[in-house]
């Protein structure tokens, strides 16, 4: 099924994989994953096969998670880092710009939750469905519960946390990172003028 792709998002078979890339994950998930707390982060598509063992920028959204909910053990986690709520967290914490690098290590298909563990499809069933050295992380716990099954599990592991947050508009899913901060320059010398 074709998908129509924004001007800065990552488009397998025509993007250069050697250019600078940022994934868009929304706070508080994206705090977890740069703290090393979690590694798995649930996606609709799977990740470009290009970037696989890359290391790209984690920006951190601002936008609310709706569509997710998030488990007991992440909501204590708030609780004992940051003395409050989860769902306050995305206003606590740094968000609007990149917040740490990892590497996209690897994805695969989640067939089924189990006391919040994600595991991977049978493997022989749909062999199309891994990327990466998955295999590490069959079973990881996720933070995010709910309807997931059938969701991509990209595993972003190995982060490391940027000296300060580096304020940048986010466009959703993996975009090119040099161009976001060049809109953004210009933006800010347009508002200059």
């Amino acid at each position: 099924m074709d998908r129509n792709y924004h001007a800065l998002e990552f488009v397998p078979r025509q993007s250069d994989p050697e250019r600078k890339w940022a994934l868009s994950v929304k706070q508080p998930l994206a705090a977890l994953i740069a703290r090393g707390l979690t590694r798995i982060v649930t996606k609709s598509q799977a990740p470009p096969p290009e970037l696989i063992g890359k290391r790209i920028a984690l920006h951190a959204g601002a936008g609310n998670v709706p569509y997710k909910a998030f488990s007991e053990h992440a909501a204590e986690w708030a609780k004992a880092a940051f003395g409050a709520e989860l769902r306050d967290l995305r206003y606590l914490l740094p968000h609007g710009g990149v917040i740490a690098t990892v590497e996209l290590e690897a994805a695969f298909r989640i067939g089924r939750v189990i006391d919040g563990h994600a595991w991977a499809n049978p493997l022989g069933k749909f062999s199309a469905h891994y990327a990466g050295r998955w295999k590490g992380h069959d079973g990881t716990r996720v933070f995010e519960q709910g309807d997931v099954d059938g969701r991509w599990a990209w595993a972003l592991t190995a982060p490391e946390l940027c000296k300060r947050t580096v304020p940048l508009r986010g466009y959703g899913g993996i975009f090119d990172l040099e161009r976001a901060r060049e809109i953004e320059a210009q933006a800010q010398q347009g508002d200059a003028a």
